[in-house]
């Protein structure tokens, strides 16, 4: 896995989590601010 794709795939697993386990909104964003510090921030191309 290229380092670029790494932040995109940390933020992912975050949103997945929080759905699966029924969080709310302000606690799946949360998980993805956590995802987005963990790495580079998360841009598109």
């Amino acid at each position: 896995m290229s380092a670029a794709c790494r932040p995109t795939r940390a933020i992912a697993a975050a949103i997945r989590t929080g759905l699966a386990r029924g969080e709310a909104i302000e606690e799946i964003e949360e998980r993805i601010r956590c995802a987005e510090a963990a790495g580079l921030p998360l841009t598109l191309w």
